[in-house]
């Protein structure tokens, strides 16, 4: 048995230094100065420190070329800036989502909330709810507990849900630093509902369970061949998540249309079967795809940032068009 065990420990062992070798040779050392600045927060974990304004840059360790460096502002009310819109404004589009949404790697101005802002002419007073891995726990937390509408003042027309698929994981818990924020589990009637944070599910033994999976969590193996699965279970939490925020929005703005903008720029079946399924839950979904933009596939570096992954501000211009073309102007 202890042979056996010993056997087990060594295999691990060398898995775990054969992951971290790989990982290491598939992705470029980089150093990030002022990007993931962040304050706690009791019920979303961590926020964006409101009323600042700081450089951020992300470097080739190796080589020292800057990957991107732009300035980041946050406003008084704790969402980074979009561009000054029309003081006659009377209606309001709000964004959620990750960095993506955020707008990690781009200026104030070519963030997608900031691209809507200016292609509507400030018209709407767009907000941008969205931070760097953030989930749909957060954006329905954020509802749910009263923390939208003391920002928002005029009437919501649009709330937009900016998601990818690593968005089932992270509702999971499946990443360290969710630790502190919201989790939700499935009732038996299918619904998602609040069960506290990650670092307080409600026992002790789930407290000593989550202190161990973030332990966990650490291995460069079990990140990559557990926790980074998505299974059918976090899957169906997923949809009850944003079925449910889409229930509470409409309840909130009943003029509002929710729509999840879903990035699938890279056609990843599975993707694809969750889009669809949020479809056919009656969530509208815009996906973002190589049908829509052909040129990624082509110019793949116009599109996504070299040596980071996230969308140039060119692809975020292109994004925005199509919004304000498929969505905005065609309710007026």
């Amino acid at each position: 048995m202890f042979v056996n065990l010993a056997a087990v420990v060594t295999a691990l062992m060398i898995a775990e230094v054969y992951i971290a070798h790989i990982q290491k040779d598939s992705t470029v050392p980089v150093q990030l100065d002022q990007v993931h600045v962040t304050n706690p927060h009791p019920v979303l974990g961590y926020v964006a420190p409101s009323d600042t304004r700081r450089t951020v840059r992300k470097t080739n360790s190796q080589t020292g070329q800057v990957i991107y460096e732009h300035t980041v502002t946050i406003g008084e009310n704790g969402l980074r800036t979009t561009l000054p819109f029309n003081s006659q404004a009377k209606d309001a589009i709000l964004f959620f989502g990750d960095s993506f949404a955020y707008g990690e790697g781009v200026g104030d101005d070519e963030t997608l909330p900031a691209q809507v802002a200016i292609q509507t002419g400030g018209n709407y007073r767009v907000y941008n709810f969205g931070l760097h891995g953030y989930g749909p726990q957060h954006m329905l937390a954020a509802v749910e507990h009263n923390l939208v509408n003391p920002i928002v003042q005029p009437t919501v027309r649009f709330v937009f849900y900016v998601t990818i698929k690593d968005h089932v994981r992270r509702l999971a818990g499946n990443a360290p630093y969710l630790r502190y924020g919201p989790r939700y589990v499935l009732s038996d009637e299918g619904e998602a509902v609040s069960a506290g944070s990650f670092n307080r599910p409600g026992s002790v033994w789930g407290a000593v369970g989550a202190e161990i999976k973030t332990q966990l969590m650490k291995s460069a193996f079990l990140m990559r061949v557990w926790f980074s699965r998505v299974d059918e279970s976090e899957v169906r939490l997923y949809i009850a998540a944003v079925k449910k925020a889409a229930k509470l929005f409409s309840e909130a703005y009943p003029d509002a249309e929710f729509r999840v903008l879903f990035w699938d720029i890279r056609a990843d079946k599975d993707e694809v079967s969750i889009a669809d399924r949020l479809r056919q839950e009656g969530i509208a979904v815009y996906g973002i795809t190589p049908a829509e933009f052909p040129g990624f596939l082509v110019h793949p570096d116009k599109y996504q940032i070299a040596g980071d992954g996230h969308p140039t501000a060119y692809m975020y211009h292109l994004v925005a068009q199509e919004i304000v073309r498929q969505f905005i102007e065609s309710r007026k």
